[in-house]
């Protein structure tokens, strides 16, 4: 089976932490094993996979939990910071694996955004002794937080039940992953998991906040205009058939209700160019740029910079 959608670990440096900037224009539905928290540095980008679907701006602060699905959508391109954070990490709290955000928006909290800018700085320049400064500085976010009362412990049916419906968005996203490009049934799915076509449906409505065939149509939408942007050569009825679309004018025409351009007009749209120091995520219908350390410095103090 295909390895399902992880968030790739940047700067695998140091065990239990990967801190990295990520500019999206499309993130796929996913979900990871570590704390995620995101500080946003430009842009807006929509947040779906959760309920209700947020639109995150400038200086905002989230948090997903392990195991939360969670998709990213900016129509201008969105940066933001990234902290991908383990449970190993925090093991000196005794209830870690119980620990639960339900809001992924933090209110507004200029300490835990002081510690997460230091332990971003340090991490990224790898300073002498980084790796306990931040250690440190994440536990103090975290300590912070539960002080703020942004955290509650689950129960153990509550935890149950989030890993069981984990699992089956995972087995949901690796399936459109491996079959988008082919007619794809929801009976199908089913079949192949042992549930009703109506718990099915429901339950990814109630998940993705889409029916199966919206979710499915934007997997397709967004490999296309992958495509398009990474292979110009390709002529667009290749591109639509490719890519799953069963016919040129639903093609086109998912194209005009998405971003008002047809999809020989989006392919001569200008584009900003990629900078020498990054490189593009090449994920099955993933947009995102990740930049060097180096860059990743500049890009920081250019957006915060803040005083050590």
């Amino acid at each position: 089976m295909k390895e399902r959608e992880i968030e790739i670990i940047r700067y695998p440096q140091m065990s239990g932490l990967s801190i990295f900037l990520d500019t999206v224009s499309y993130r796929t539905p996913h979900v990871h094993e570590e704390f995620e928290l995101l500080l946003i540095l430009n842009g807006q980008m929509d947040i779906g996979g959760i309920r209700p679907q947020i639109i995150a701006k400038e200086g905002d602060l989230l948090i997903f939990d392990p195991g939360r699905i969670h998709e990213f959508a900016s129509e201008e391109n969105c940066t933001f910071l990234c902290f991908q954070i383990s449970r190993d990490l925090l093991r000196s709290y005794p209830a870690v694996d119980a620990l639960r955000f339900d809001e992924p928006v933090i209110r507004e909290s200029q300490k835990v955004k002081s510690f997460l800018l230091q332990a971003a700085r340090s991490y990224l320049s790898q300073e002498t002794g980084y790796e306990l400064i931040c250690q440190g500085l994440i536990q103090q976010v975290f300590g912070e937080l539960i002080r703020m009362g942004e955290g509650r412990q689950a129960t153990e049916e509550e935890m149950s039940e989030h890993r069981t419906r984990s699992h089956r968005i995972e087995q949901l996203i690796t399936y459109v992953d491996r079959n988008y490009m082919h007619k794809i049934r929801l009976t199908d799915l089913a079949e192949e998991e042992g549930l009703s076509m109506g718990y099915l449906s429901h339950f990814i409505k109630e998940e993705l906040g889409v029916s199966f065939q919206e979710y499915v149509q934007t997997v397709r939408f967004n490999a296309a205009r992958k495509m398009i942007e990474t292979s110009p050569d390709l002529k667009m009825l290749d591109i639509c058939y490719l890519t799953g679309f069963s016919d040129y004018r639903y093609f086109s025409r998912t194209f005009q209700q998405r971003l008002g351009l047809t999809p020989e007009e989006y392919s001569r749209a200008p584009r900003r160019p990629v900078e020498e120091e990054t490189r593009i995520h090449r994920s099955v219908h993933s947009l995102e740029q990740f930049y060097s350390r180096g860059r990743s410095l500049e890009i920081l103090n250019q957006y915060l910079p803040i005083s050590n």
